[in-house]
């Protein structure tokens, strides 16, 4: 990821060819394929979601002075966005876990970005629309507010997760992370599959080290970009998050077996060498705190036990409702407050709203979770991925490997040079 040594594939030497054992732990991390959740990381998703809404929600109060909230949780909440870093890591690691054993072909490809779509798009379309017709409503109700509604071509444009590559700009603001997300999808996705068919072209062992390079000179072109240093870069590409996600990505692989803990901490290494910014201490940080947490969830499901709590876990299953129509209502409920006692809001009024925008947004998300998304999980679920042939058998019932025993250890990662 980070060198030629970093992201070199390993594959077991028992099989007597080198190819990636990309699901190596995925019988034991999962219990079967596809059977367990990660309760950790759909609490700390959930967690994300949260932090993601007081940010909002606080940016909404921040137009005036709020005398009655202490200084402290006003950081706290300012800090809320640091939330979109999590998902980009949890996505990778989650999304690298789902397409462990699947038959890299273009046909897979396109079945896998179905099945995306199936479960991502109609919430999305949801919040677009209900956002366009809260403007037309408030637009007719309040003439004053002036806010303009969105122009067909830029609601087209968000249908498709390109208003910032087409330079429509954002109907909401929370809207850039999805178009992110269905890039490194397909990013990942496409690499792999190129990895499967230079195995065929060239072999296994050279064509997974072409990959490898190509993943290693991604993530570095990733983290320039991020910094700043890589001019040119179109807006509403993706590459300056990409090495987030990959992180988590190689999180999974770590656990499976398809890379060492080495390949981990030279990515970490890199980041922190590369990285400018104010931001950049505490994003690095989430990175590898969370990395670190998707490794030990996976190897380690007693951990479970821990975050089974209900209203955390349910938190984490409204998550996406959440983060997508949070600021429909949360904005709104303030802006509202804002108007009919100015600006800065006496104490009592000040906390009332505070409460009554979070509240309604996480009621909000709830029912339309329950109308629009679990509706949409199910459709997703009937899109079947195919497997490749060597994986079609029963799972092992082996218990999982944790990373650094000897199971993945002892895997060869070979260097650049051999």
């Amino acid at each position: 990821m980070v060198s030629r040594e970093t992201v070199a594939i390993a594959g077991p030497e028992a099989v007597g060819r080198y190819t990636p054992d990309w699901d190596r732990s995925a019988a034991g991390a999962a219990g079967a394929p596809g059977a367990r959740r990660f309760l950790a990381l759909d609490a700390l998703r959930g967690v994300a979601a949260l932090a993601v809404v007081f940010f909002h929600v606080q940016g909404a109060f921040d137009r005036g002075t709020q005398a009655w909230m202490p200084s402290t949780l006003v950081t706290l909440f300012h800090a809320g966005h640091f939330g979109v870093n999590i998902f980009f890591v949890l996505s990778g690691f989650v999304i690298a876990f789902s397409v462990r054993d699947g038959d890299w072909t273009p046909g897979y490809l396109a079945r896998f970005a179905l099945k995306r779509s199936l479960r991502l798009d109609p919430p999305y379309w949801v919040a677009i629309a209900l956002e366009v017709l809260v403007i037309g409503v408030g637009l007719v109700l309040v003439p004053a507010l002036h806010t303009p509604l969105p122009s067909l071509a830029q609601v087209l444009a968000h249908l498709v997760y390109a208003q910032d590559l087409l330079h429509y700009g954002e109907i909401m603001p929370n809207f850039w992370t999805l178009c992110y997300e269905f890039q490194f999808y397909l990013t990942l996705v496409g690499v792999l599959l190129a990895g499967r068919a230079l195995e065929r072209r060239i072999g296994a062992r050279a064509g997974w080290r072409v990959i490898g390079i190509g993943f290693a000179l991604l993530f570095v072109a990733s983290l320039a970009a991020h910094a700043g240093r890589l001019p040119g870069v179109p807006r509403g590409l993706a590459l300056d998050r990409w090495s987030e996600f990959f992180t988590g990505a190689l999180a999974w692989w770590v656990v499976a077996g398809v890379v060492r803990w080495p390949a981990l901490i030279a990515a970490w290494v890199l980041g922190i060498a590369l990285a400018t910014g104010p931001d950049a201490p505490v994003e690095l940080t989430i990175v590898v705190l969370v990395s670190t947490l998707c490794i030990v969830s996976a190897s380690r499901p007693a951990l479970d036990r821990h975050f089974g709590w209900r209203p955390i876990q349910f938190l984490g299953a409204i998550s996406y409702s959440l983060y997508l129509y949070h600021p429909t209502v949360g904005w709104r409920v303030v802006s509202l407050a804002q108007r009919a006692a100015g600006r800065s809001l006496p104490t009592g009024l000040g906390v009332l709203t505070w409460i009554v925008a979070v509240g309604s947004a996480v009621l909000l998300a709830t029912a339309l979770w329950w109308l629009v998304e679990r509706p949409s999980q199910r459709l997703s679920r009937r899109v079947r991925l195919p497997k490749r042939p060597d994986r079609t058998a029963a799972p092992s019932t082996d218990p999982p490997s944790a990373p650094g025993t000897r199971s993945i250890t002892t895997i060869p990662v070979p260097s650049a040079a051999s």
